[in-house]
């Protein structure tokens, strides 16, 4: 085992001498000539490039000066290392038949933060492009998980290509040029493999779950987490979780690099201090690696809160030291009599080998190759397999010593059967001598079944019970079947008096342009609007969302629309902060003296609109006024607390709004936002429906009130099932002007 090892050392170590050694020969900058015939070609020798220390130049500066900035390039890739500097690179194309067809120039590194693209044709016409991982994903000329620009040259023979690229990372520019059904091809292939490693990846992962339920070896699910966090890892500088799983989100392509590698050298970690005993084997072992799970845990934080830059060189630096700490300790451990580290060491050695490569290629230090682009994942696949080796190698030793320990306890338990046996005997011998231990065996006889037939009269009696229970639940049923029937007349009354007392719920009759939009989760619900115009003009809007739905949410409307015609009706208050202040306070007073009131929890938010002072006053409690005025969306927040008997504020702000120009409302529950997607799962959320008003704000409001009733329709509608309503839903909008 020790002669593999040292062979797969020497193997890796004479490649990546071999790839570092290798040189461009040969090398001639000048036009390259395109025909039908090519279809794949490193642009690489064509390019000449120029760098930007500064970063501030841009293309017409550039261009104007490219006789004079830009150089070949010496070496065989383009691989600045961590450079944040703005990299130029330039070539020019030539047109050298007929070929119409489209070309793809690919840029196989998805981890550049902002890539450049200028096509110049000889005509003067300019196309540009503008990608990177700082972006959103479909932003992109071409849906792919690496920097794809198309193009063709139809209306021209000769092209001038400049890239400017610049990123936080690894500075490296591998480009190269494909005929569209030559990429097209290739990525297929390419893809193929991916998906290859990822079903390994998924078939151990179940795998060890497997074995943890038959084992439950805690070795099992340690050893999943590495292994998740390492093809995490993998997954994101491929580009293709950027592509899958998280397009929306430039922060998580950044951040998720970083994070998976710090959580693997924590998890690696961890699973080699159980895995190795090292705690008893090797002291000194065991505190390095706790050490590396210090410097794993430190590596997360630091991918939460540094800059990429840095955060990717101390993380990658501390994946070839977490690899080395790691094989050294196996092979303590297996030098002291561990057999299972056998394995361990060939699998971290193999991947050692694959880190410690793909370090020094981001570094800048070995080209861009085969072995060099696919070292890491290849070691990664041996490593799960060796180490999965490992834990079926270590439960095989530990169930063969199982095996010998039983063969003792066999032997033991014969010899404790032995002097059983013969005090058995010294005990029957003492029985025989005794006559009048039979008479109390018999009198424990006829004491038996004087219990049993009790037991016999007590079961009649238990039976007699069961049938009088079943009867008494038939009786309860039966009220129940009553009780409901009564429940449903009450749920109709309900509804009723909700839909009597909140006119509002289908037209605000204070304003001339107007919506309602009421979707019950149930045929009633806790949702509701309230409007009333005051002698002086003012017109008062409430929207309330009281917790509970269905037939809970109705009647404790009814409370409510009471409560709010005592404060406006009978008190004449028309001030939107006072009115909430006096709605809460009546119901902490109501819930002080009638218990079940204490449970109420509301939120709500209250308009005034004054028109003889061209004023529109608002106060809200969890709830917000958004409003469109001159083009701008504006969000107006409430206090930050409910209303209800625990409420932690008694007194609500009122907030003003000059009306100097025609402005559209809109007041809403949650009920929207939280609608759940039939296709995806996902909710609304309150940013889409910000958007979705800033959309239709120049429509009549009838038609935005069609419009959030097909949206919602929609969205709940996916190809296999129609989601259910999953709130209650209020949204009220109507139009002001001077």
């Amino acid at each position: 085992m020790r002669n593999i090892i040292i062979h797969f050392f020497l193997l890796g170590l004479i490649i990546t001498a071999f790839s570092s050694n290798a040189q461009a020969e040969g090398r001639t900058v000048g036009p390259l000539k395109l025909t039908k015939e090519i279809s794949e070609i490193d642009l690489l020798p064509y390019a000449r490039v120029y760098k930007d220390m500064d970063g501030v130049l841009d293309f017409e500066t550039v261009n104007a000066k490219s006789p004079e900035l830009f150089l070949p390039h010496k070496g065989n890739e383009i691989n600045f290392g961590f450079d944040q500097s703005a990299l130029w690179v330039k070539f020019e194309l030539e047109k050298a038949d007929d070929y119409k067809g489209e070309w793809y120039m690919d840029i196989a590194w998805p981890s550049l933060d902002n890539v450049e693209c200028y096509l110049l044709e000889d005509n003067g016409t300019l196309h540009y492009h503008k990608m990177g991982d700082l972006l959103p994903f479909d932003e992109r000329p071409l849906d792919f998980r690496n920097f794809v620009v198309p193009f063709q040259m139809l209306n021209t023979q000769k092209m001038t290509v400049m890239l400017r690229v610049q990123t936080e990372g690894s500075l490296m520019v591998p480009i190269k040029l494909f005929r569209s059904d030559a990429f097209i091809g290739k990525q297929l292939r390419l893809d193929l493999s991916w998906g290859l490693f990822t079903g390994i990846i998924l078939i151990m992962v179940c795998y060890s779950m497997l074995m943890y339920f038959l084992y439950r070896d805690l070795n099992y699910l340690l050893y999943i987490v590495p292994v998740v966090t390492n093809s995490t890892f993998l997954l994101s500088i491929s580009g293709h979780l950027f592509q899958y799983i998280y397009p929306w989100s430039p922060l998580l392509a950044n951040k998720v690099t970083v994070l998976s590698i710090g959580a693997w050298i924590f998890s690696s970690s961890l699973f080699a201090v159980r895995f190795l005993n090292v705690k008893q084997k090797s002291p000194r072992s065991y505190q390095m690696l706790v050490g590396m799970v210090v410097i794993g845990g430190l590596s997360i934080i630091l991918g939460l809160v540094a800059n990429y830059s840095i955060a990717i060189k101390v993380v990658g630096w501390g994946t070839s030291l977490n690899s080395i700490v790691i094989l050294l300790s196996a092979m303590i451990s297996w030098n002291k009599g561990h057999k299972p580290a056998r394995y361990f060491v060939l699998a971290w050695g193999l991947y050692l080998i694959g880190a410690v490569v793909y370090v020094l290629f981001n570094a800048g230090f070995l080209p861009d190759n085969v072995f060099t682009n696919t070292a890491l994942p290849i070691g990664t696949v041996i490593e799960v397999l060796m180490l999965s080796f490992a834990l079926s190698d270590k439960n095989k030793l530990f169930e063969s010593g199982k095996g010998k320990n039983l063969e003792d306890m066999i032997k033991t338990q014969s010899k404790v059967t032995l002097v059983l046996e013969e005090k058995l005997k010294e005990n029957t011998r003492q029985l025989s001598e005794k006559q009048q231990l039979i008479h109390q065996k018999e009198q424990f006889i006829e004491e038996q079944e004087k219990q049993l037939h009790e037991l016999k009269e007590s079961l009649f009696e238990k039976e007699s019970e069961v049938l009088n229970e079943k009867e008494s639940k038939l009786k309860v049923e039966t009220k129940a079947t009553k009780l409901k029937r009564e429940l449903d007349k009450g749920k109709e009354v309900a509804a009723l008096v909700q839909s009597s007392i909140a006119a509002g719920f289908q037209n605000l009759n204070a304003f001339e342009s107007s919506f309602v939009l009421n979707i019950p989760k149930n045929e009633i619900g806790g949702d509701f609007c309230w409007n009333h115009t005051m002698p002086d003009n003012k017109r008062i809007v409430v929207v309330a969302d009281i917790s509970g739905d269905g037939l809970e949410g109705a009647l404790t409307t009814l409370f409510v629309e009471r409560i709010l015609k005592e404060i406006v009706l009978v008190d004449g208050c028309s001030l939107s902060g006072e009115i909430l202040t006096r709605l809460n306070q009546s119901i902490i007073k109501h819930a002080a003296v009638e218990p079940a009131w204490q449970n109420l929890i509301m939120t709500a938010c209250v308009v005034v609109y004054d028109i003889e002072g061209n004023m529109l006053e608002y106060a809200g409690a969890k709830q917000p006024l958004i409003y469109i005025k001159d083009g701008k969306l504006y969000l107006l927040k409430g206090e930050r607390t409910y209303i209800g008997y625990h409420a932690e504020k008694e007194e609500f702000k009122t907030k003003k709004i000059k009306i100097d120009n025609t402005m559209a409302c809109y007041l809403f529950t949650n009920g929207y936002a939280n609608q759940l997607s039939g296709e995806t799962g996902r909710r609304i959320t309150s940013k889409r429906l910000r958007e979705l008003f800033f959309l239709m704000k120049d429509k009549p409001m009838k038609v935005q009130q069609h419009t959030l009733e097909n949206v919602l329709h929609k969205w709940r509608t996916g190809k296999l099932k129609k989601e259910p309503i999953t709130d209650d839903i209020m949204v009220v909008g109507f139009q002001l002007k001077p």
